[in-house]
């Protein structure tokens, strides 16, 4: 079975986070984001770059890839991330497809 991780972190961690995908080979696609959390006066500054990461993985892997991003993110801290596991009901990989 295959989970769907979704994060949402700042710039600055992002090339921490991804040295650590690429020595481990996990595959992810990432965007830049826009965004706002708790603390919001809705001014123009108070609407944050971010970068959303997405990881299709094998369920065992999930937990070794949130320890990649807990242990780099600034725990306690306004506006660290977010983190979000999902099941997945379908997952095809079109290359192995005949």
């Amino acid at each position: 079975m295959h989970k769907m991780i979704t994060a949402v972190i700042r710039r600055a961690l992002f090339d921490k986070i991804t040295a650590e995908f690429e020595k481990r080979r996990i595959h992810f696609t990432c965007y830049p984001v826009k965004g706002f959390g708790k603390e919001v006066r809705l001014y123009h500054d108070d609407i944050h770059d971010r970068v959303k990461i997405e990881i299709i993985a094998d369920e065992k892997d999930v937990d070794s890839i949130k320890e990649i991003f807990y242990s780099n993110v600034n725990h306690g801290t306004t506006g660290a991330g977010i983190l979000a596991v999902y099941s997945i009901d379908e997952f095809v990989e079109f290359s192995e497809v005949v």
